[in-house]
């Protein structure tokens, strides 16, 4: 059981709990404060108010109720679906969020900036904006690629260490005593109003905190939505207690889940007391126990507080605005006085002002929307971490690998090609504690001894990801991308600090970087809007999510902590190889003797011998070996070679056009 791994910490600003790291542009959106550029706010380039016609940007067929045809034209926009997350998430979500005189006025208010939701949702989704299971299903990859999936609905879902501040925590057993994982939404939760729950701060998850003896790992998983199979008509936006897709008991159980369990599943089982597991890039090959795990079910940004100054004075009205829209109810009345935001014209930007105006109406209900839901679970571990993969962002893990190529074996040559940064080399080995290593993706290039200074280190200017490294002709091609998220592009100046500047007697300088708040996701929705790719007509590199490897591993042999194996190990296939020494049972005869040293086939297998094809007539009813060749056996008549397919495989991918069908 193995997973890649990502970290994750909130900005420090009071409204806003998205992830950092990704700028602080603090740009004012609608009067919101952000802190990145996620949805390309606060860039140079559009951002998502831009894309405001159905050619500008390609949005999913579930982004509004009911869900567009297959073949029907598309008339949602980006910027009227943003846009609509935004009326609702200030009309029937925590108060909060609201701008209304009626709640700012409440004694407990703390503003909170709706941009949350689109960090959330860039983080954890990229560019996707399906809003139904059955549709994200079809976008789900276990690896996305930002090359190829530059432009695309495709993500993946996220672990990482959550050092982030959430809006409310839902207690483990709620709606289902006897665990794991169930709770109910009411009009008393998540939260019932202000006047319960006093002033609505976020709550802070630490991350990793490492002691004298022992430590603590904050490992969350996200976005969660529903099963696929859940039927979402059947919603009612009538009733005081909820029971229906999301609230059911199995919804955080990532084991049993019908999308998660056979992805996360395996996963999931060893976050228990007793297993062992070592970051996998680790060169200490430390080994950890854990002691002791505490779950949390995380809303991420909104749990539908209502302000106590409301009637009534509890959610209730929350939770049936948010079921309105997911199912695409109309206003109540025809003077559109109910309106929760979500209901535009046909042009998909211009939001409806009368009931007989609504053309669309956008699924845009930010609490229902899977990246709210998170899932925590704290790990006590019996050691100090020693290689800290969240140690300092921007900075080398203290003991992580420091590897250099040097000059006379790489003979590197760097170039410039559009986005497309990269170098040329005869090697990727290169020495870390008298070690032998080898280059890997995902390492940063943070230094070159420039030969045409005496070999002084030249730190880059900015630090360069490893992005992929490919072997063609003799040569090695490293690829790189920003590392800094903030940065929408590496350097492209021949100047000192930049990669172009690097020459064929530098050696380059690698090193395992702190991981850089990014995840595959959000580095895709970053590249998407900053025009970041190998072909960008801006010349931008574009940025890379930095993760790393936790691997769960057993004990081989007892005392012996160089004897491990992952607990799901990888296994293949090899070339024989000739062994002498193995235990050959044999006729009680010696028409076939004993194996022994120099012994060929036709010792083993002498000529005359019958064979058959087992359970199979192919081979006829009498045959046998006319004479032997080396490895290559002869048979005195034709047999035909009956194929049976692994259930797992396609019948294309091993048809021989040589033995027919």
């Amino acid at each position: 059981a193995k997973k890649r791994i990502y970290y994750c910490k909130s900005h420090s600003s009071a409204q806003f709990n998205g992830p950092t790291f990704h700028g602080a542009t603090n740009a004012l959106i609608n009067g919101d404060p952000s802190a990145g550029d996620f949805w390309g706010i606060g860039t140079t380039h559009n951002d998502y108010t831009a894309y405001n016609t159905p050619s500008s940007f390609t949005m999913s067929r579930s982004c509004v109720a009911p869900t567009i045809g297959k073949n029907s034209p598309q008339r949602a926009t980006l910027a009227g679906f943003m846009d609509a997350n935004k009326n609702v998430i200030r009309e029937v979500s925590d108060y909060s969020y609201s701008k209304d005189a009626g709640d700012t006025a409440d004694p407990f208010y703390r503003p909170k900036s709706w941009l949350n939701y689109l960090a959330w949702k860039a983080w954890f989704r990229g560019i996707n904006t399906d809003q139904t299971p059955s549709f994200s299903n079809r976008s789900r990859k276990n690896f996305i690629d930002l090359v190829n999936d530059k432009d695309n609905q495709a993500f993946e879902d996220v672990w990482y260490i959550n050092e982030t501040r959430f809006n409310h925590g839902m207690p483990y057993q709620i709606g289902n005593p006897k665990g794991p994982g169930g709770w109910v939404v009411s009009k008393n939760y998540p939260t019932k109003s202000s006047i319960i729950s006093g002033p609505g701060k976020f709550t802070q998850v630490n991350g990793l905190d490492s002691w004298a003896s022992s430590s603590q790992l904050n490992l969350s998983f996200g976005a969660i939505e529903a099963e696929k199979s859940q039927n979402f008509k059947k919603l009612k936006a009538d009733q005081t207690n909820y029971s229906q897709w999301y609230h059911k008991a199995g919804y955080y159980d990532l084991q049993n889940h019908s999308t998660y369990g056979p992805l996360q599943g395996d996963f999931v089982k060893q976050l228990s007391a007793g297993s062992q597991f070592r970051f996998k890039q680790d060169p200490s090959k430390t080994i950890y126990t854990i002691q002791d795990v505490s779950i949390q079910y995380i809303l991420q940004y909104d749990n539908l507080e209502e302000s106590s100054l409301r009637n009534p004075g509890n959610n209730k009205n929350h939770i049936i605005g948010q079921l309105r829209v997911y199912k695409g109810d109309s206003y109540k009345k025809s003077s559109g006085a109910d309106q929760y935001g979500n209901e535009y014209r046909a042009d998909g930007k211009t939001l409806a002002g009368l009931k007989n105006d609504v053309s669309m109406k956008y699924r845009s209900a930010p609490f229902l929307d899977p990246v709210n839901y998170v899932i925590n679970y704290k790990l006590t571990l019996d050691k100090p971490i020693v290689w800290n993969p969240v140690e300092s962002h921007g900075s080398p893990i203290s003991g992580g690998v420091e590897l250099q190529l040097a000059a006379a074996d790489a003979n590197p040559a760097a170039s410039v090609t559009g986005g497309l940064f990269q170098i040329q080399t005869d090697t990727i080995t290169g020495v870390n504690n008298n070690e032998n290593v080898l280059l890997e993706v995902g390492m940063v290039l943070e230094s070159y001894n420039d030969a045409s200074n005496s070999n002084a280190v030249q730190s880059l200017a900015k630090k360069a990801i490893v992005s992929s490294i490919n072997f063609n002709n003799s040569k090695y091609t490293i690829k790189f991308r920003a590392y800094n998220g903030a940065d929408e592009t590496l350097d492209s100046a021949d100047s000192a600090g930049n990669i172009p500047n690097i020459d064929p007697g530098d050696a380059l300088n690698f090193k395992q970087y702190s991981m850089n708040g990014l995840s595959p996701n959000s580095a895709k929705n970053l590249n998407f809007f900053r025009d970041g790719s190998e072909s960008s007509a801006s010349g931008n590199s574009g940025v890379a999510a930095l993760g790393y490897d936790i691997e769960f591993v057993e004990i081989a042999n007892s005392g012996d902590t160089e004897d491990l194996v992952p607990t799901s190990p990888a296994v293949w296939e090899t070339e024989h190889k000739e062994i002498n020494d193995i235990d050959i049972y044999y006729e009680a005869s010696d028409v076939i003797p004993l194996l022994k040293e120099g012994d060929t086939l036709e010792n083993i297998i002498p000529v005359g011998s019958k064979i058959e094809h087992v359970s199979s007539a192919g081979t006829g009813v009498e045959n046998s070996v006319a004479s032997i060749n080396g490895n290559v056996i002869t048979l005195e008549n034709a047999a035909q070679v009956i194929a049976t397919v692994p259930s797992h495989q396609d019948r294309a991918e091993i048809i021989d056009t040589n033995l027919g069908s």
